[in-house]
């Protein structure tokens, strides 16, 4: 009788209700087809509920291991002997001998079997659940992210780095390289940047300069690193791009600004300096510095006045 199969992994891996669920229906039905042997199935049947509920308890909340399920399988079959133990002494004399062994032996290999069969059954859900978050992360990821094969060739990539290479779609990248979406010395620059990283073996940051086919020219923050397989050899590259064209933008507009003030402080007719609340010297022109002959060596940012 395989039924405390059954009420015991439903016990142990559906938790207290679907233990008890499944105990009270498989009871009731042994109750109602009668015969000699009714009340010890009923017993039978209390038993695989109560070690499967008792064994889901004992897990409290942690996942179920392989040896959790082997001890499952030992403690229901030994519990399969307590109906047996209520049957006429008459009765038990003559089945016990021919029924016990056998019928343990059944439990244990059928509770062990099924238990196992679900392990790996919720293992699976789990990686699918966590495969799928990982690539709602990757696919909404504003940033461009993506990984190459040795050769520079796409193996995966996200919708950003689709975008950033004027690409129908992700899918339109895997199989090729950068040489299929953009003009030659930028590709040719871009592999070099990932031949260095595979060659060290160690992540590196870099600024890259980007040109499109249409003219039009940006800048990426780039990270790259390498693609490991499980023993540790690099089998490709992974990189995570960020356009920071409006930042480069803003740098040189500040640069240019500053090269300007810098120049018309420089030619200045009058002598000026700024000093900040502490009295320490924030900036000043060449003719200021003239004035003072003698200390202006010392007339630098940071000076103090009463120096």
């Amino acid at each position: 009788d395989l039924r405390a199969t059954m009420i015991a992994v439903a016990g142990f891996f559906g938790g207290p209700v679907a233990g008890i669920v499944a105990g009270v229906m498989a009871g009731a039905f042994r109750t109602f087809e009668g015969g000699i042997g009714a009340f010890a199935g009923a017993v039978g049947i209390a038993a695989a509920m109560l070690v499967g509920v008792a064994g889901n308890l004992a897990l409290k909340g942690r996942r179920a291991t392989m040896i959790d399920i082997m001890i499952l399988g030992a403690a229901a079959a030994a519990a399969s002997l307590l109906g047996l133990s209520v049957l006429p002494r008459d009765v038990l004399q003559m089945v016990l001998p021919k029924v016990a062994l056998p019928s343990s032996l059944l439990i244990f290999v059928s509770v062990v079997l099924s238990g196992l069969t679900l392990y790996q059954e919720r293992r699976r859900l789990e990686a699918l659940q966590s495969r799928r978050i990982y690539k709602a992360v990757v696919e909404t990821l504003p940033d461009c992210l993506n990984v190459k094969d040795l050769d520079g060739r796409f193996i995966a990539a996200n919708p950003a780095t689709a975008e950033l290479m004027h690409a129908a779609d992700a899918k339109a990248l895997i199989g090729k390289t950068d040489f299929d979406f953009f003009p030659r010395e930028t590709a040719q620059g871009f592999r070099q940047d990932e031949l260095a990283v595979l060659a060290s073996g160690a992540s590196s940051t870099i600024e890259q300069r980007l040109h499109h086919e249409d003219g039009t020219d940006g800048w990426l923050a780039t990270l790259k690193a390498p693609f490991r397989d499980r023993s540790g050899a690099i089998i490709g590259l992974i990189t995570h791009n960020r356009d920071i064209t409006v930042r480069k933008q803003l740098e040189n507009e500040l640069a240019e600004s500053q090269a300007r003030l810098g120049d018309a402080l420089t030619h200045m007719a009058d002598g000026l300096v700024m000093f900040d609340p502490d009295g320490r010297l924030v900036l000043c022109n060449a003719r200021y510095r003239a004035m003072f002959p003698k200390t202006a060596d010392m007339r630098v940012p940071g000076a103090d006045y009463r120096d």
